[in-house]
């Protein structure tokens, strides 16, 4: 791989440093081999940190159910501001 090249992994990873987040990363113990080859996939470009929303689009067909003719294309990962999708996030506190 070049080392250019990004996968969804890295974009994981990207979002769990630049977020806060803990979205699972490689090696993925115990999923299933569809969703390893999902998260293995390369996509067209990293996220950056400028503006919101960001679209990066992930490379190829993906066929989440093995052994299956059903294939699943034009796949891509949307990081938008949460202000904007009216979604909460999740904050814990911290009992004294």
């Amino acid at each position: 791989m070049k080392a250019t090249e990004k996968t969804v992994n890295d974009v994981m990873l990207w979002l769990n440093q630049n977020y806060g987040l803990s979205l699972p990363v490689l090696p993925l113990k115990g999923w299933a081999k569809t969703v390893v080859a999902l998260w293995q996939k390369l996509v067209n470009g990293a996220p950056e940190p400028g503006p919101l929303p960001q679209s990066i689009e992930i490379e190829g067909e993906w066929q989440p159910l093995a052994g299956s003719r059903f294939t699943v294309t034009h796949i891509r990962i949307e990081i938008r501001d949460s202000d904007k999708t009216g979604s909460k996030p999740l904050v814990h506190k911290r009992k004294a």
